[in-house]
């Protein structure tokens, strides 16, 4: 059975990713606007940083904010950049719910990743959950429905860097605590996207300013949420949580633009959900206390 930390981790993953796909959806808005997604990833760090030593040092635990592994974190933050940047830009091309899809394939690279990087383990039936999840991300692409192909490149671009973000904080965990890692991350991202604002900036209205600072707000609520969920659990037990976005991005594309998806994005991602649905109970059954009169599966 999944224990009482496993359950904890699994519900901050999927507050975190709730909180995640409402920024996204913000960021959607803002890039459609024509705002770059380098001048949204400079000013959100700008405020999530600022927000973040405040509080601590309000607390008295600014000191726990500064990383052990510098190297590392510095490595955690030039990916760190380049994957929201990547999946913020192939907003202005592709519906939400598209993009989200593509990006399904991030946990399941995280999950095969995990066994060869990170030690963990697991059988069979797992790698045929993520398999079968691959190809859901297959039959959901559809480059010849009429979106972009530059949206589906940049996703997929995306994808692999959040794989690697999720794997370098999942590393770092043993030694770096939450806030240092959501601190160093988003110190990172800043420094990047500050250093190429001057080509990327254009005036933005109070509106917009307003939709920046909620879209902050929720980047530090997930990010700490997420980052807490994989110092807590396995990474191959809480990458599926992340296909509830589907959920979220449809409802987003039907409330904010009128866009339903279509059959194929649909079934697509109905199959990747499923797979990781199938994967959680393999390795719900896989931690379950071994007992005399069942026979032992291959997870």
């Amino acid at each position: 059975m999944l224990s009482r930390n496993d359950v904890t981790a699994m519900l901050l993953m999927a507050a975190g990713i709730g909180s995640l796909v409402t920024m996204d959806a913000a960021v959607k808005e803002l890039v459609t606007a024509g705002i770059h997604a380098v001048q949204l990833i400079a000013l959100r760090a700008v405020l999530i940083t600022t927000a973040i030593y405040l509080l601590f040092r309000a607390r008295g635990n600014a000191d726990t904010l500064v990383p052990k592994r510098w190297g590392w974190q510095v490595a955690r933050s030039v990916v760190g950049f380049i994957a929201p940047c990547a999946f913020f830009m192939s907003l202005a091309y592709l519906p939400q719910a598209d993009a989200t899809v593509l990006f399904f394939s991030a946990p399941l690279i995280v999950t095969v990743c995990s066994v060869w990087l990170l030690g963990e383990r697991f059988g069979l039936h797992r790698w045929i959950a993520v398999g079968v999840g691959f190809v859901g991300v297959v039959i959901a692409l559809d480059p010849e429905g009429g979106q972009d192909l530059r949206g589906y490149a940049l996703a997929a671009i995306g994808s692999l860097a959040y794989a690697a973000l999720f794997l370098l904080g999942k590393v770092l965990s043993r030694t770096e605590s939450t806030a240092s890692l959501v601190m160093a991350y988003n110190l990172g991202t800043g420094a990047v996207g500050l250093a190429l604002l001057p080509w990327f900036w254009v005036p933005m209205s109070s509106y917009q300013w307003l939709i920046l600072g909620v879209l902050a707000l929720l980047a530090v609520i997930g990010h700490f949420c997420v980052t807490e969920a994989f110092a807590r659990a396995d990474a191959s037990l809480l990458s599926p949580i992340e296909y509830t976005t589907l959920f979220w991005a449809v409802a987003y594309d039907w409330l904010l633009w009128q866009h339903a998806p279509n059959g194929q994005t649909l079934l697509g991602g109905s199959v990747v959900i499923l797979a990781g649905l199938y994967f959680i109970h393999r390795e719900r059954l896989a931690k379950r206390p071994p007992d005399s009169s069942e026979q032992p599966t291959t997870d």
